[in-house]
């Protein structure tokens, strides 16, 4: 992942919304820093059965769209430190 490929995902309105609640839902903080401090195959794993699991409910595309980006391992350090 380039630099610029980190910074656009960090800066991107729905990953802030998605962190931002987490910071307030102490429940949805456990569950992302569980999966995120997992291996990368598990987090990966873990992330792509949320996805889908999203999309059949029908989540919106936005929030979706976020929560992939815990696929890459430096998102998810990253987001380890913010919500730590």
């Amino acid at each position: 992942m380039t630099e610029e490929e980190f910074k656009k995902i960090i800066e991107n309105s729905d990953f802030v919304n998605l962190i931002a609640s987490a910071q307030d839902d102490e429940n949805l903080r456990g569950q992302l820093l569980f999966v995120l401090r997992s291996d990368d195959l598990n987090r990966q794993d873990t992330i792509k059965t949320w996805v889908h699991s999203c999309k059949v409910r029908g989540a919106p595309q936005s929030f979706i769209q976020a929560l992939s980006f815990f696929m890459h391992r430096e998102i998810a350090h990253a987001a380890i430190r913010l919500l730590d």
